[in-house]
């Protein structure tokens, strides 16, 4: 996979990739720098059945866009149409 390009988001980050399937493919792991923010607050949410991740992004950011928000506070889960009722989300205070 290439580095991530001028206009992205990641590009100031440090990305690492590592194999997490049987078939080999990647999956990229995004570390972040807090060191200008500070402290993060969070709020913890549980997924209930028949929850979207952009459902939720509108409750919490009024935008369903945003919901990369959640998405990327929680890179323990890979596929957001199979979250299992009752896991902790970690909603960030943004």
């Amino acid at each position: 996979m290439a580095a991530p390009s001028n206009d992205s988001r990641y590009y100031d980050s440090t990305i690492d990739y590592f194999t997490t399937k049987e078939d080999g493919e990647n999956a990229p792991v995004v570390f972040y720098e807090f060191s200008e923010l500070g402290k993060l607050n969070y709020t913890d949410y549980y997924w209930k059945d028949g929850d979207r991740v952009d459902n939720v992004a509108a409750t919490f950011f009024l935008f369903p866009e945003r919901w990369w928000i959640i998405a990327e506070f929680n890179p323990n889960i890979d596929d957001w149409f199979n979250v299992k009722p009752g896991t902790i989300i970690r909603i960030p205070r943004v």
